[in-house]
């Protein structure tokens, strides 16, 4: 991949130091950890050596574990308790000399959390902006978008994907992680919303489930489309720019913190 391009960001998705170094050699340019670096004490350490990026995320136990009822239970509330275990993580990432600025969060939508849970992470993501690191959204075709829109087969909740994008960006998630395919078909469903009632109240049901008034985008979005309707480069372009801009004070990608410091990837 890296004699592919030298102008993009690799993340590798590891527990493991051996798997994260040995990637970090190739050229990896930061390290994805679901277990937010306590499944392997020596991850952190390996991720310092190399001078790469850090995505640490919030979960409980390990991924097979990760939805016993034990680990949804936030006796101190969600938000504040995600707070403290991801600032508990943070501090051995940084102790093991992780630089500050290397450092991205994903409150971990999906990962020992209910559909509710997932969707307030969204919502409140102002209380999450606080710790003073980027944002990192994961939602892709996950279970809490098939309870919203109540679609059991992931594969299908491509409008619910839309939906739960543009809330993360509208809320303040600075990067948006999604499956390329589903990726490629969030744009190609956006584009084809105009005419779709079923899949734009799909897409607006994932939207404001989470809060945020998916209404409002689609009117602005139909507002805009006669401009753009005969230009598929253009009228991709303004969703691509919508999406992962709308709520940024920079829209310059050259002085945008997400380009600068951490790298907007999909």
């Amino acid at each position: 991949v890296r004699e592919l391009s030298h102008d993009i960001f690799i993340s590798i998705d590891t527990r493991k130091s051996a798997v994260a170094e040995e990637a970090l050699k190739l050229g990896a340019d930061i390290v994805n950890d679901v277990s937010g670096f306590l499944f392997d004490p020596g991850l952190a350490e390996v991720t310092a050596r190399y001078d790469a990026g850090a995505i640490i995320m919030h979960s409980r136990a390990t991924p097979d574990r990760m939805q016993a009822q034990e680990n949804l239970h936030y006796s101190g509330g969600l938000i504040e308790t995600v707070i403290e275990e991801l600032r508990i993580m943070v501090d051995n990432v940084l102790k093991a000399g992780v630089r500050r600025d290397a450092i991205i969060l994903d409150p971990g939508i999906g990962f020992a959390k209910t559909a509710e849970q997932s969707a307030a992470l969204i919502n409140e993501a102002e209380k999450l902006l606080k710790l003073g690191y980027p944002l990192l959204s994961g939602p892709s075709r996950k279970s809490f978008i098939g309870q919203i829109i109540r679609e059991p087969v992931a594969s299908q909740r491509d409008y619910g994907t839309c939906g739960s994008t543009i809330a993360s960006a509208v809320k303040g998630y600075g990067i948006i992680r999604i499956q390329c395919q589903s990726g490629k078909r969030c744009f190609e469903s956006l584009l084809q919303l105009h005419g779709n009632e079923k899949q734009r109240e799909i897409t607006e049901k994932t939207a404001e489930a989470t809060h945020v008034r998916g209404g409002e985008f689609i009117a602005y979005l139909l507002r805009s489309w006669s401009s753009i309707s005969q230009n598929p480069q253009k009228a991709r372009e303004f969703l691509k720019n919508f999406i992962f801009f709308m709520n940024s004070p920079e829209k310059n990608t050259d002085r945008n913190p997400c380009f600068q410091d951490c790298g907007l990837f999909v």
